[in-house]
């Protein structure tokens, strides 16, 4: 595994609450990650981006997909939805979280991010921003604001991987 290095940046949903960029409310979260931030300096022409782990605040009832504009490979196909319920084609799909049952006597849900198969989008290198969008099964956007606590708790932790760009050539063919 030479030809492949792995940088981790963890991304707080508090921190998102006081972006200025973020739209809590209709479930928009948007973090600047800084160039410290990544280990490797060197940067590859092909670099993966996927979802590691994570984790919402318990009072969250619903089961949650995560969107992401980042991914230059990854859309969203929505021929036969209705105009109310279309969203941005460049959105593309990062995990989800299933929410299990609420616990007895309660207003607390299991809720646990359903990460078998990570989803690996291809990013441009080391982005500065990094932009994700909470949705229910139904796209309606989650409710992310929490007075109480300056937003609701949780992080999501970002893999990004990078290859040796001499192993990788690009292709011309349309298949």
């Amino acid at each position: 595994m030479d030809n492949i290095k792995t940088d981790y940046v963890t991304l707080w949903i508090a921190d998102a609450f006081r972006n200025d960029k973020s739209d809590m409310e209709n479930g928009l979260c948007v973090w600047d990650v800084p160039q410290e931030n990544y280990f490797y300096k060197d940067k590859a022409l092909t670099t993966l981006m996927s979802v590691c782990d994570a984790t919402l605040d318990k009072l969250v009832n619903a089961d949650i997909i995560m969107m992401s504009p980042i991914g230059i490979n990854s859309s969203t196909s929505q021929i036969d939805s209705a105009v109310s319920t279309k969203l941005a084609t460049n959105l593309g799909c990062l995990g989800s979280f299933v929410s299990d049952a609420k616990i007895t006597n309660t207003n607390i849900f299991n809720i646990g991010y359903s990460g078998t198969q990570s989803i690996e989008v291809q990013v441009m290198p080391q982005p500065n921003e990094v932009r994700i969008l909470f949705l229910t099964i139904d796209k309606l956007p989650i409710d992310l604001t929490d007075i109480d606590t300056g937003g609701k708790a949780g992080h999501v932790c970002l893999k990004f991987q990078y290859f040796n760009q001499n192993q990788y050539q690009v292709s011309n063919s349309p298949f």
